[in-house]
Formats: structure tokens, sequence, C-alpha cells
């Protein structure tokens, strides 16, 4: 995946022209997804890509926020970067439940903590700005899990 070579200290996501191609990457998530093509069944990518998001440098946060505002006024910055991160997030935390009672989750439930921290960066961004809603983060595929499970995972 091209975006391994994004990680680590000798990448220069410090620089506004660099880092902006992330913020394109998220779109990549957005891809309809047919029932019979199973796409990141581990949640390899996505966490990846949230990876890199995270552990941008300071300069390169600085940058990222920048373009976040400038490229996608409030029209626009739900549907590009916050709807294209739901979607990874609620194909995540889809799970079944077999006739013994037993939750099945889908493997690629790991990646569920960088998507959040991704979203909570892109909410902070978004209140300051004024650029989308609280409405517009809500997410189904949270609200599906158990108030009890939710605090078993504290």
């Amino acid at each position: 995946i091209g975006l391994d070579c994004l990680r680590g200290d000798d990448t220069r996501l410090m620089h506004p022209e660099a880092v902006r191609c992330l913020l394109l990457y998220i779109k990549f998530f957005d891809v309809c997804r047919d029932d019979g093509i199973v796409f990141d069944m581990r949640g390899e990518c996505i966490s990846l890509f949230c990876d890199v998001i995270l552990s941008v440098p300071f300069e390169g946060h600085k940058a990222l926020h920048g373009w976040a505002l400038n490229l996608y006024p409030r029209e626009i910055f739900a549907k590009m970067l916050v709807q294209p991160l739901l979607r990874a997030l609620n194909e995540c935390l889809k799970f079944s439940v077999d006739e013994n009672q037993v939750s099945h989750f889908q493997p690629s439930r790991q990646a569920v903590p960088v998507i959040v921290a991704v979203i909570s960066w892109l909410h902070t961004i978004a209140e300051e700005s004024n650029l989308a809603s609280p409405t517009d983060f809500y997410s189904d595929g949270v609200s599906q899990i158990s108030v009890g499970a939710l605090f078993d995972d504290l």
C-alpha cells in the first residue's frame, strides 16, 4: 500500500503540500460497496490511513487544519471528509449474533479506535469553524452497540 511510504520518521509530512494528499485519500473510503465484494476486510487500509494522519507532526496538523478549512467549506465538509470515515467506521462495527447468542465481530473492528480519533479531530475543526452540525457525525454503527458493551470496553 502506498500509505506505508507515508509512515516513518523519514517522511516530511509537515509541509502544507505534503499533507494535502491525506485529505484527498479520505474520499477513497467512500467507495460504493457491493455486498459481493469485500473491501479492506481486516481494516488494514483504513487503520493505516488513520494512523498516518494521527502521527503527522504538529506542523503537519496545522497544515491539515488549514487545508480542511480552505478546501472544504460548510457545504461539502461533512460530505467529503466526515461521511467517508463514518462509512468505514460503520463497516468495521458490523457484527452478527448466532443462534447461541454469541456475537461475531468483523476482523476490521481493530481499526475502530483510530477511525474515531480522526473523526474526533475533524469534529474539533468543524466545531471551531461551524463547518458541520453535530448530526453530521452521527454513526449508525456506534448507536447499535449496547450500553453494557461500551462500559465493558472502558
